[in-house]
C-alpha cells in the first residue's frame, strides 16, 4: 500500500500539485477505521485551473489519430496489469473489501479500457439512421463530448471510473 500514499494529489495541467486549501480529506479504511491517507482537498481555483486544462487538452486529443488513441488506452490497461497486485491491494484498504473483490475490480476496469480501446474507430464514423421523411435518412455521428468528471462509489469506483469512458457511447 505504500506505494500509493502520495497518490492524494490533483493532476493539473500536466502536473500532480497539492490541494491548496485548509481542508483534509481523510480517506479511512472502512473494515478497521485506520486513516490510509490524509489529502489537502483542492481550492474552487484549482478545480477550474484543472478543467479548463481538461478542456484544452481535450481540443488536442479530439485532433488525435485512432492509433494515438489506441496507444494511450492500451497504455493505461498495461500499467493497470503490470501493478495489478498493488492495485488491488489499495482497493482492499480504501474499500475494506476481499482480494475477490479487488481482482474482480481490477479485471472489470480492464475490461472497460479494452472495450474503450475497441471502439476509437467509431468516433468521426457515422450510421445511416432511417428517416420519417420520404427518400430521406439522418447521419448519426460518434464525435468527442469533452470534459467529462465523475464522482464513484467507494465500492467500484476503479471499474466504474473507467467505464465513463464508454458512457456517452452507449
Amino acid at each position: 500500500m505504500t506505494k500509493f500514499t502520495d497518490l492524494g494529489k490533483n493532476y493539473i495541467n500536466g502536473e500532480w500539485v497539492e490541494g491548496l486549501s485548509e481542508r483534509t480529506y481523510q480517506n479511512v479504511n472502512p473494515y478497521n477505521q485506520t486513516v490510509i491517507a490524509a489529502i489537502p482537498v483542492a481550492t474552487i481555483d484549482q478545480v477550474r485551473e484543472a478543467y479548463q486544462a481538461a478542456s484544452t487538452a481535450q481540443k488536442e486529443w479530439a485532433k488525435s489519430t485512432p492509433e494515438r488513441r489506441k496507444e494511450v488506452l492500451e497504455k493505461a490497461a498495461q500499467y493497470i496489469k503490470d501493478h495489478a497486485d498493488d492495485i488491488v491491494n489499495m482497493i482492499i484498504e480504501e474499500s475494506g473489501g476481499t482480494i475477490l473483490k479487488g481482482r474482480v475490480e481490477v479485471k472489470l476496469a480492464l475490461e472497460e479500457l479494452e472495450e474503450a480501446t475497441n471502439m476509437v474507430n467509431e468516433i468521426y464514423t457515422y450510421q445511416e439512421v432511417s428517416s420519417h421523411t420520404p427518400g430521406k435518412s439522418n447521419r448519426v455521428y460518434r464525435l468527442p463530448l469533452g470534459v467529462i468528471t465523475c464522482i464513484t462509489p467507494f465500492n467500484f469506483h476503479m471499474n466504474l471510473a473507467c467505464e465513463q469512458l464508454l458512457r456517452p457511447l452507449h
